[in-house]
């Protein structure tokens, strides 16, 4: 579990149906140090920051992920997200 990146992924999307979103942010940020290339937890991290109103902090989470991985659905949906609101 420690070093699954899958496993915090699942752990967050718990902690977000918890409501616990500051612990959910932590497992994707760690899921995202564990394996850049885990793209459903940079999805993650835009979508969460954004539904919370932090759209500074979802443009970051944007970029990273376009820089991992521009032309990867997941930061596409990210980029359509964010545009369109």
């Amino acid at each position: 579990y420690p070093y699954s990146p899958r496993a915090h992924h699942n752990y967050a999307r718990v902690l977000l149906d918890l409501e616990d979103y500051s612990r959910a942010e932590r497992h994707f940020e760690r899921a995202v140090r564990l394996d850049p290339e885990y793209l459903l937890s940079h999805y993650a991290l835009v979508a969460m920051r954004f539904a919370a109103g932090d759209e500074e902090g979802a443009r970051e989470a944007l970029a990273r992920l376009e820089r991992q991985a521009p032309d990867s659905e997941e930061a596409l949906r990210a980029a359509r997200l964010l545009n369109e609101g």
